[in-house]
C-alpha cells in the first residue's frame, strides 16, 4: 500500500516550474525601479507584469494590485501583448485564491489575445497554465489535451529543454491516468533530450521519473537503480531539493523490500532537508512517507501523529493528493488496530477525494481499504461495490499488454541509446581521422616549404660565393690596371711634361701669326 507515494512524488516534485517562486530581492528591486520608472509606456506595462509575477506565491494582493494595473495601462496605449500578459497573471492569483471558475476565465482570455497577436510563447504559457489548472481539478483528458499542445508549440520554439519539460508534463498525465506505457515513452524521450544537453539537474529528474514508474509496477530493482542514477548525476551539485525527492523515493523502494533501518535512514535525510528548506510540500510528504513507516512497524501512535501533521500541510488548494493518501493512511492504521469505524470515514472520504481527481493509483487503494473497512463493519453491499472497483482498477493497471508494451519500451530506449552510443563513436572517429588527414596535409605542406627553403639557401649561399669570388677576381685585375697605369704615368712623365710645353708654345704661335 505504499505505491501511491510514488504517484505523489512524480506530480509534485517533477513538473519544473513555469511559474518560479519569486526572491524577496528582486521584487523589492523591480518595486523601487517602478518608483523611478514613472512614465507611462510599454516599459512600465512589462516592468508592472514582471512585478506582479514575481509577488507569485508571496504575496497575493500584490500580484493582482500591479497585474491589474499593468492592464489598465495596456489597454490605454494598445499594448496587447502586456494586456494578455496582465490577464494571465490575474487567472494565477484566482488560482492562488483557490477561485478556479475565474481563473479559468481569466487563463482563456490571455491565450484569446496571445493568439491574435501570434505570440507562441506567450501561447505555451497559457497552454502550461491551463493544462495544470485541469489536472489539480482532475480533468486528465483535458489538461492532456493542453500539456500536448503545450508540447507541439515548444516544438515548433525548438528550445530542446523546454521541449524536454514538456514531455515531462506529458508523462505526468500518462501516469496519472494509468498508463504507464506511454509515461514511460514520454519520460525517455525528455530523458534523450537531456543528456545530449547535458543539464545534470534535468537528467536526474528524468531518471527519478522513469524510476517512479517501475516502482509503480513493482519492478523494485530497477527503481532503485534509477533513483541510484538520479542521485550520482547530482553530486557535486546544490540541488538539495532534488536530493531529498531521491532519498525519499529511495526509503519507499527501501520500505518495499522490508529493510526499514535503510528506509527511515533516507525518510528522515528526505524530511531534514526539506523542513531545513522550509518547503511545506515535501515536508507534507515525507510526513506521510514516515507514517508509513511507523504503521508497517506497528507504532501505530506515530504514524497518526505524521499523518495528521501531514494534513495539517495539505489544507492548501491544489493539495487534493497528498491529502486523500493521508487519509488512506489513516484509515489503513485505524483498520490494523481493529478501530474499523475510523477505517470506514478515514478511506471513504480518500476515496471521494481520489474519484474527484480521477487519480487511478489513489483510487485502487482507497476502494481496496474501503471495501474491507465495509466488510468488517457489515456494509457487503458497499463492500462488493468497492472490491469490483479495486479489481477493475487493478486489472486495467497491471495487465499483460501494459507489462509488456513496458518491457518494449524499456529495450527500445536501451536500443537507441547504444545506437546514439555507437554514432558518437562513429562521429568522433570519422572527426578524429579528418584532424588526422588534415594534420598529415598541413606537416606535409610544411616539409615541402622547409625543402623548398633550404634548396633555395643552399642555391643562394652557392651563389653568393661565386659572386664574392669573380668581385675579388675583378678588383684584383682593376688593382693590377691601376698599378700598370700608375708604372707608365712615371715611366713619362718628363716626355708628358714636354709635350705639353711645345704644345702650349705652337698653340700660341698659331695666334700670333693670325
Amino acid at each position: 500500500m505504499l505505491k501511491i507515494t510514488f504517484i505523489i512524488t512524480l506530480v509534485v516534485f517533477t513538473l519544473p516550474p513555469l511559474i518560479a517562486s519569486a526572491q524577496t530581492t528582486e521584487v523589492d528591486s523591480l518595486e523601487t525601479i517602478l518608483q523611478q520608472h514613472v512614465r507611462k509606456d510599454t516599459i512600465r506595462v512589462n516592468l508592472l507584469n514582471k512585478t506582479a509575477y514575481n509577488f507569485n506565491s508571496i504575496n497575493n494582493n500584490k500580484l493582482l494590485k500591479y497585474a491589474e494595473e499593468a492592464g489598465e495601462l495596456a489597454d490605454s496605449l494598445s499594448f496587447v501583448k502586456g494586456k494578455a500578459e496582465s490577464l494571465r497573471l490575474i487567472g494565477l492569483y484566482y488560482w492562488a485564491v483557490a477561485d478556479y471558475s475565474k481563473a479559468i476565465e481569466y487563463y482563456q482570455k490571455s491565450l484569446d489575445l496571445f493568439k491574435e497577436i501570434k505570440d507562441k510563447s506567450g501561447i505555451a504559457n497559457c497552454y502550461f497554465n491551463m493544462g495544470t489548472f485541469y489536472k489539480y481539478n482532475g480533468n486528465f483528458p483535458n489538461a492532456l489535451k493542453y500539456y500536448q499542445k503545450l508540447l507541439k508549440i515548444r516544438k515548433e520554439l525548438g528550445n530542446k529543454r523546454d521541449i524536454s519539460i514538456a514531455y515531462d508534463y506529458v508523462g505526468n498525465i500518462y501516469s496519472d491516468l494509468g498508463n504507464y506505457p506511454k509515461s514511460l515513452e514520454s519520460r525517455q524521450k525528455a530523458l534523450a533530450i537531456r543528456e545530449k544537453l547535458g543539464d545534470k539537474r534535468l537528467i536526474s529528474l528524468s531518471y527519478n521519473n522513469i524510476g517512479a514508474i517501475y516502482g509503480l509496477l513493482d519492478e523494485y530493482s530497477k527503481a532503485l537503480e534509477y533513483y541510484q542514477k538520479g542521485l550520482k548525476v547530482l553530486e557535486g551539485t546544490e540541488d538539495r531539493r532534488q536530493i531529498a525527492m531521491l532519498y525519499m523515493n529511495i526509503g519507499i523502494i527501501y520500505k518495499f523490500q522490508n529493510d526499514y533501518s535503510k528506509a527511515r535512514e533516507y525518510s528522515q535525510k528526505s524530511l531534514q532537508i526539506y523542513f531545513d528548506l522550509n518547503y511545506k510540500k515535501g515536508t507534507a510528504l515525507s510526513y506521510i512517507d514516515i507514517g508509513i513507516l511507523c504503521r508497517l512497524q506497528g507504532d501505530f501512535v506515530k504514524a497518526l501523529e505524521y499523518f495528521n501533521k501531514s494534513l495539517e500541510i495539505n489544507v492548501e488548494p491544489g493539495r487534493k493528493y497528498a491529502k486523500a493518501t493521508a487519509y488512506k493512511e489513516l484509515s489503513l492504521s485505524y483498520f490494523e488496530q481493529s478501530k474499523m469505524k475510523e477505517a470506514y470515514n478515514y478511506s471513504r472520504n480518500a476515496y471521494l477525494l481520489a474519484d474527484e481527481i480521477g487519480n487511478p493509483e489513489l483510487l485502487k487503494e482507497s476502494s481496496e481499504i474501503l471495501a474491507k473497512s465495509c466488510n468488517a463493519i457489515g456494509k457487503y453491499k458497499e463492500a462488493y461495490k468497492y472490491f469490483v472497483i479495486f479489481k477493475t482498477i487493478n486489472d486495467s493497471i497491471y495487465n499483460e499488454k501494459n507489462t509488456k508494451e513496458i518491457a518494449r519500451l524499456e529495450y527500445q530506449y536501451k536500443y537507441e541509446r547504444e545506437i546514439e552510443q555507437v554514432r558518437e563513436k562513429q562521429r568522433q572517429a570519422s572527426v578524429k581521422l579528418e584532424n588526422e588527414k588534415n594534420i598529415k596535409y598541413f606537416l606535409s605542406i610544411l616539409l615541402i616549404i622547409l625543402i623548398v627553403f633550404v634548396v633555395f639557401i643552399i642555391i643562394s649561399k652557392r651563389k653568393l660565393k661565386v659572386f664574392y669570388k669573380n668581385e675579388l677576381k675583378l678588383s684584383k685585375e682593376i688593382k693590377e690596371i691601376d698599378d700598370d697605369y700608375k708604372e707608365i704615368l712615371d715611366a713619362n712623365s718628363d716626355v708628358v711634361f714636354m709635350l705639353s710645353i711645345e704644345g702650349k708654345q705652337l698653340y700660341f704661335n698659331k695666334q700670333v701669326e693670325n
